[in-house]
This record gives C-alpha cells, structure tokens and sequence, in this order.
C-alpha cells in the first residue's frame, strides 16, 4: 500500500496476546506466509475511531464495530464488498476442516485483490 500506511489487525473475540490457531498458521505456510509472531488484539473504540478504514468478514462484525463508536458506520465494509452479492460474506474458519481454512483463504484473498486497486493511489492522479 506504500509507505504511510498502517494496517491492523483486531477481532471482537480475540484472545489477546494469543497465537493464531494452528490451522491458520498451517494455511498461512502454505502460502508463505509466516504468521507465528503475530498475537491476538481485541477490538476497541478507540481503535475504530482512529481508523481510516475497517474491513471485516461479515454483517455480524459490521454492525459489531459500528456499535462500539457509531460515528464510524461510514467507514467500515465487509472485506468482501466488491464480490458477488452472495460472497460478500466470509465465515470464520476456526474449529472447521483444513478444505475450510483453504477456501476461506481464497475468499480472503479475491477480496483483498479487489479492495486493493481501490486503496492504493493511482500515479498521476
């Protein structure tokens, strides 16, 4: 996203200071991806409020952050927003199967694709 941006992660019911779950971080090695440094972060309003923007996976969590400062509605999205109408929401994987972990990855990541060239500035623009 270039330099100045800053990106977060947080949940509603997050066990802070935890690990990511041994499945995600399984699913996140495959890709690449080494997560095992990361901990856990549970959401705050002063969190919501001082973000620019907040991407989360579902309706439940939309209206979750929306309660916690409501002067922040304008700002938060569902992380699949730019899909399908029926793909815009993306299930929590935790306690699922691996073929599971591997969709909702998938679905992370069409999201991502199509967020991304709306937040990153265009060159001479």
């Amino acid at each position: 996203l270039g330099t100045g941006v800053e990106v977060y992660s947080a949940g509603l019911g997050a066990l802070t200071g935890s690990p990511p779950h041994p499945e995600t971080q399984k699913m996140a090695q495959e890709f690449g991806l080494n997560v095992s440094a990361h901990r856990g972060t549970q959401v705050s309003p002063e969190m919501v409020r001082a973000a620019d923007l907040i991407l989360v996976m579902d309706q439940t969590q939309k209206e979750a952050c929306q309660s916690l400062a409501p002067t922040v509605r304008g700002k938060v999205f569902l992380l699949g927003h730019w899909l399908a109408l029926h793909e815009q929401e993306i299930i929590d994987p935790m306690g699922r199967s691996h073929e599971t972990h591997a969709r909702v990855y998938e679905h992370i990541r069409r999201g991502l694709e199509l967020w991304l060239p709306r937040l990153v500035p265009r060159i001479g623009a």
